[in-house]
């Protein structure tokens, strides 16, 4: 499996990664979230729109991650004065436990030395016990827990993982 990482740059690419939310999101955290919470944050936090506005405007990096032009799924990173968020990495089920979280980490490792940051982190929510399985195993560790309210009733329960660069 030789998976392309694909910078999303265009409007095409936006709704792609939509579309990709809105799969992978039914399909995962649906065990997690309740349907609503997973309707409001695909709507609010994965939609074109925004993804198109975090692009744009606050120094995000979405990319589509593809293998034989097949879509596997998407991650996005933002660069911090000192560490890089790993903000999202969604695969669909199909190619989860093939190493594509491996070869993405393997990617932003890189850009985070490249850049000189001393970690990566990202928030994973706190019930998702496979994502957490999978961090793990790549190295990250637990560094806090965090409850952020993201509106109309709904809140994220995370753990905030880390990983020294």
């Amino acid at each position: 499996m030789a998976v392309e990482i694909i910078k999303a740059e265009s409007d095409k690419d936006f709704l792609d990664i939509k579309e990709y939310a809105r799969i992978i999101w039914n399909e995962h955290y649906i065990k997690i979230l309740t349907k609503d919470q997973i309707d409001y944050m695909t709507l609010n936090f994965q939609s074109e729109k925004y993804i198109k506005h975090q692009v744009l405007y606050e120094g995000y990096e979405y990319y589509k991650l593809s293998d034989s032009n097949t879509p596997c799924g998407y991650f996005a990173i933002k660069k911090e004065e000192k560490a890089l968020f790993l903000s999202k990495l969604y695969l669909f089920l199909e190619h989860r436990k093939k190493g594509i979280a491996r070869t993405v980490l393997n990617f932003i490792l890189e850009y985070a030395k490249k850049n000189k940051l001393d970690k990566i982190y990202l928030t994973v929510n706190k019930n998702n016990k496979e994502s957490i399985k999978v961090y793990n195993h790549l190295g990250f560790s637990v560094a806090k827990e965090e409850v952020t309210d993201i509106g109309s009733g709904f809140v994220m329960d995370d753990y905030v993982m880390e990983l020294k660069v």
